[in-house]
């Protein structure tokens, strides 16, 4: 900081501004001549916007304090002069009043900084990106024609400052990949770094929660209860902690990360605000993964391989091949048990019945058992009983799937749009038949319902981890009038497990639909397209209409609330957004077609009651048009995507600042064939393009992407392979460009029905190169990873035994003084099962995980036996399992963990089911000689119609 008085003009002060010594305002003070009566400082907050158009109203770039010592009001010009290598920046001088004594200046009141005039690269950047191009800057406040108010001129006043412009991309979630399953209890948790111009690395915010029934990824990330919730400092990966809520099987989870500033530790009393760092507020895409306690699969390395933001190709079917029949030997107790169920639960026959209608109420029995079975440990189970027993419904008593209204029980995650084919809407339903649902024929009700409870206590040292007691009611049913012309969904989410200072969890959605006609009213998510509205949630109303060929829709509400500054906890503050959107297509959307989007995304600036000019956000506004098409030659296996798009984006929509226009463009062409496939995409976004609906997309950058799958040997070996090429800075903005590639393989091997093993292999790097105050980077992120599986059958006793072993490493090296850490894990996990009877089987599982962080090592181990038994005539199934854990981070000594958990599920009737869930912890940690004992428990009932 420099602070000064003189007499020349402004023109000379310039010119030998740099040979002047720095003048501290001490000694300023401390002069008595008349150059001293006015005196000042300007001080750039901690993280400044790089926006101009927020300076206008935001007090999030720079402060300062004007001195006053003439005895009298005084009268000046106040301008702002912005410098660097790159170009300058002038304001209009605007006439201010100071009286004696001290001023308080915020951002809005430094300069008239809607007439800012930028020239050479500053301008070109601010009209491309809407932001300062990355670098070092001069900003200096001019104070000129000083006069008192009674009429003495006084010396011009000048104070200057430098800061430091850096808009970095938001990390890449690496590991565990997206819509992956897990089976280590402990998964370590890995990303890219996110690097600024001075070569370091902000903190990082990494969230984990659980996904309820029917919600999206973004919805569960941004409203559920955290299991848990950390900044990292200094690394690019942790494991998750044991002392907190362990993961449970057939969940699926979220998991974010957002690179923020790190945190100035203030005590409960006040945390004060999150500050984002980066491009996309810093942060990340939303990645799920299931977690499962066999290990068979080590996840998708689709999930993470070379495609625009880590998104995954769609699972193929293969083609050409019916159904497997599982063999004998990979069906498991709870195989037996769901298929001894479904026998004994069969509808009683009455003598009037034919053969044809007793066969066609059993299939329709069974159905109801699966879906009572949904999202339960034992659901599997009845997938691996078709074989024996056949599909759950023939096809003409298939109840359509109708959209927003998921079958009760699914956790259905949130599916990125694949960069080779984006979801298509879905075909009109066929009419339902009569036989499914309950009621007569001119109001029916299908679908399910359920009501849960949970109650949680705990005891010594730490904090809760839950609510102490909570409530939940999930429904997905579906009303049908006029024997299910007109079909009604109404799917809700109702639950106690809120987290105040954050989005809503509970939802409600009412979708009536008639014929080729459709409306929303409630909760629904449209997803339009990838450039509009791609996974917001939309809290309004819309239509939905397709009569033949064309497509129709109409969305309006909102899609964010307002969240308010908490002086308790760490939160980000945001305005409430709303949108209104809508869109037109003509053609099959399976096979030639076209698209025609709007979307108009607007935060309401009076969404939050605080005053303070001083808030790092702002409410923005956008504006997208997108088109999309799709061609198909079915005889060529091929399928070609093209869409683009145009932004106005306006950053902070209550200042006098013209929008940014972008772009943005996305190829994909896909082959598939019976035992292979094969895809190619291209998308380019540029710096100033953004869309409002889609929480994923950051942009300035182009991204290149290849697949393909084969199979080989009968089926017996399948290879897969993804890779990616990934540059940033497409606008030339930045002052380094960033390159990425990723290289993913897996690989799959059964040369016979009770032996294989999966394989896989990726390598991601992120290099930085090095520019003018900028230092070179560069990350290296390699996984390893073989997960064999045999069974067998010894005396009758059916026994499988599977196995993996997974290498992560993360290398990151840097011409900056300020290190990077590396990081090193393994985990190995093995786990024995054996049939004993029909009705009961045993487990023993056990696991290692490792991680070497440089400044601290983290080893934890769990074993534990478990058991399932089932009394089928009883049509109860309970399922408890016991795991004790030891785990050690640095030399602080061992910690150790006792924690036994069971399930139990009493399907009462074939419609009706009571689950009960209970969990103990014990937990001690050595080093503190202290412990925590956690108790969960729930009783949920589940109805299926």
């Amino acid at each position: 900081m420099r602070s000064r008085s003189a007499s020349s003009p402004r023109s000379g002060w310039i010119g030998w501004k740099k040979a002047v010594p720095l003048l501290s305002l001490l000694l300023l003070g401390l002069c008595g001549t008349a150059s001293a009566q006015v005196q000042g400082q300007v001080v750039i907050i901690k993280t400044p916007s790089a926006y101009p158009a927020d300076w206008q109203h935001s007090g999030n770039f720079a402060n300062m304090v004007m001195i006053n010592n003439a005895n009298e009001p005084i009268d000046c010009l106040i301008e702002g002069l912005l410098l660097s290598s790159d170009g300058s920046g002038t304001t209009r001088p605007s006439p201010r009043q100071f009286p004696p004594g001290a001023t308080f200046l915020p951002t809005p009141k430094l300069a008239e900084w809607a007439s800012l005039a930028l020239y050479g690269k500053l301008k070109s950047s601010v009209d491309k990106t809407g932001h300062l191009p990355d670098g070092t800057y001069t900003l200096t406040i001019h104070c000129l024609n000083v006069r008192t108010v009674s009429g003495q001129p006084l010396a011009d006043f000048f104070t200057e400052t430098t800061f430091v412009v850096s808009t970095p991309q938001p990390p890449s979630l690496l590991f565990p990949p997206n819509e992956s399953v897990v089976a280590v209890p402990n998964p370590v948790f890995q990303w890219t770094p996110t690097l600024r111009a001075s070569g370091t690395q902000p903190a990082y915010r990494l969230r984990v929660v659980e996904m309820l029934r029917g919600q999206t990824s973004l919805q569960a990330i941004e409203a559920n209860y955290p299991l848990f919730e950390i900044n990292v400092q200094d690394a690019t990966a942790l494991p998750y902690p044991v002392s907190v809520p362990s993961l449970l099987d057939g969940r699926t989870y979220a998991w974010r990360v957002q690179a923020i500033e790190a945190p100035i530790a203030l005590g409960k009393a006040q945390q004060g605000p999150i500050i984002p760092v980066g491009a996309n507020e810093g942060r990340s895409q939303v990645f799920t993964f299931t977690w499962r306690t066999k290990v068979r699969g080590l996840g998708t390395a689709e999930a993470a391989g070379g495609f625009p933001e880590g998104r995954a190709p769609e699972k193929e079917e293969p083609h050409g091949e019916g159904p497997r029949a599982p063999q004998y030997e990979e069906r498991t107790f709870a195989d037996r048990l769901v298929e001894a169920m479904v026998a004994r639960w069969t509808p009683g026959a009455r003598p009037s019945k034919s053969a044809a209608e007793f066969a066609a109420a059993r299939r329709a029995t069974r159905a109801d058992l699966r879906r009572a079975l949904e999202g339960t440990v034992f659901a599997a189970a009845y997938d691996r009983s078709q074989a024996m027993f056949g599909p759950s419904l023939p096809a003409d008593t298939t109840a359509p799937a109708l959209p927003d209204a998921p079958a009760p029980g699914v956790e259905t995650p949130a599916v990125e749009p694949s960069p080779l084919e984006e979801p298509a809407p879905p075909a009109p339903a066929p009419a339902p038949a009569p036989v499914q649902g309950l009621g007569p024929n001119w109001l029916k009700l299908h679908g399910g319902a359920s009501i849960s409870g949970e109650t949680y206590s705990r005891d010594g040292v730490g904090s809760p981890t839950r609510p102490f007691q909570s409530g939940r009611v999930t429904t997905g049913l579906s009303f049908g009038l006029m024997n299910d012309r007109l079909r009604m969904p109404l799917n809700a989410l109702i639950s106690g497990d809120q987290v105040a200072f954050r989005q809503n969890i509970n939802q409600v959605g009412l979708s009536p639909r008639f014929r080729w006609a459709g409306l929303e009213a409630g909760n629904f998510a449209p997803q339009y397209s990838t450039y509009t509205l791609a996974d917001a949630t939309i809290l309004g109303g819309g239509l939905d209409l397709t009569p033949k060929k064309w497509r129709l829709g109409f969305a309006s509400g909102r899609i964010r609330k307002a969240i308010a500054i908490d002086p308790l906890v760490l939160v980000q503050p945001q305005f409430a957004r709303n949108v209104i959107a809508g869109r037109v297509g003509y053609g099959d959307p399976l096979a030639n077609t076209v698209e025609v989007s709007v979307m108009r995304a607007k935060d309401s600036s009076k969404s939050l009651d605080d005053p303070d000019t001083t808030l790092i956000v702002t409410p923005e506004a956008n504006t997208v048009y997108a088109v999309r098409t799709q061609g198909v030659l079915p005889r060529m296996h091929l399928r070609a995507q093209i869409e683009g798009a145009l932004s106005q984006y306006n950053h902070d929509r209550r200042a006098d600042y013209p929008d940014v226009h972008g772009h943005a463009l996305g190829l994909k062409l896909f082959r598939e064939t019976a035992l292979s496939s094969v895809g190619a995409s291209f998308e380019l976004l540029g710096g100033g393009f953004m869309s409002l609906g889609n929480s994923g997309i950051s942009n300035d950058r182009l991204d290149v992407g290849f697949s393909g799958r084969t199979q080989l040997y009968g089926g017996k070996l399948t290879l897969s392979t993804n890779l990616g090429m990934r540059n940033d800075n497409v606008s030339r903005t930045l002052l380094a460009e960033t390159a990425r590639r990723n290289y993913f393989a897996n690989a799959a091997w059964q040369p016979r029905p009770n032996v294989g093993a999966d394989f896989q292999f990726g390598f991601t790097t992120s290099d930085v190169n090095p520019a003018d105050s900028v230092a070179s980077s560069g990350n290296i992120s390699r996984i390893i990873g073989v997960s064999p599986h045999v069974n067998w059958v010894t005396r009758g006793i059916q026994q499988s035994l599977t196995a993996s072993a997974t290498l992560q490493s993360a290398d990151n090296t840097t011409s900056a003084p300020v290190p990077l850490t590396n990081t090193r894990g393994v985990s190995l996990l093995a786990n024995w099962s054996a049939l004993i009877r029909s009705d009961l089987s045993m487990n023993l599982g056990g696991n290692y995980t490792r991680t070497d962080m440089e400044f601290a090592v983290s080893e934890i181990s769990a074993f534990g036996p478990g058991f399932t038994w089932g009394f089928p005539g009883a049509h109860i199934a309970t399922s408890v399992q016991f795991q004790m854990t030891r785990s050690r981070t640095g030399n602080f000594g061992t910690d150790t963990e006792f924690a036994p958990r069971g399930d139990l599920r009493w399907q009462t009737t074939p419609h009706h089911a009571i689950i009960l869930h209970g969990n103990f912890r014990r937990y001690h940690y050595t080093s503190a000689a202290s412990e925590f004992n956690e108790r969960l428990a729930s009783i949920e009932y589940a109805a299926t119609l």
